[in-house]
């Protein structure tokens, strides 16, 4: 776990770093929760925040875009220490899991290392796919802040290609 921490510490101090940019420090630590997975309410009771207000700091591009990047660098982090480590880790829960009548391990050991096995695949799957669904909620919501201001500041052929990209279907 050391990995971990080490890319958490890195955070910790880009956290750092941005605060000095006139950030409060409330948002700084509010960053590093949600990056580490924490949900809104759970960030706004450690902060003696509202719940809404974090919703409302989650509403703002560069707030979004730092936790996003906070999340990515401790995903990245902890990526790279299942990697180095992993070899390891599914030798043993091979080794379990078709362990000889020798070693004397149980049917219910050797289903459970299986059933590890199986649980670590799909889980870095669904990091995988949880971090293209948040790149993808995060370029969502900056193409409705540009259609937005392209809607308000615009000239009429900027809001009528606005409203064109707002109704052009995203999947096929």
């Amino acid at each position: 776990m050391v990995a971990i921490a080490t890319d958490q510490e890195k955070v910790e101090k880009r956290l750092e770093k941005i605060s000095s940019y006139k950030m409060p420090v409330v948002h700084a630590q509010a960053i590093l929760m949600l990056a580490q997975g924490h949900s809104q309410t759970k960030v706004a009771e450690a902060l003696g925040v509202h719940a809404n207000t974090i919703w409302r700091w989650m509403q703002k591009n560069e707030f979004a875009e730092l936790v996003a990047h906070s999340r990515s660098v401790m995903f990245e982090g902890m990526l790279n220490y299942v990697n180095d480590h992993s070899v390891e880790v599914v030798q043993v829960l091979f080794s379990i899991a078709n362990a000889p009548p020798a070693r004397r391990v149980s049917e219910r050991d050797k289903v459970a290392a299986a059933s590890k096995l199986i649980d670590i695949q799909f889980r870095g799957k669904q990091l995988e796919l949880e971090a293209v669904i948040e790149d993808m909620q995060l370029q969502i919501q900056q193409l409705t802040q540009e259609i937005k201001e392209l809607r308000e500041g615009g000239t009429q052929q900027q809001t009528i290609e606005a409203k064109a990209i707002e109704t052009t279907p995203i999947y096929d």
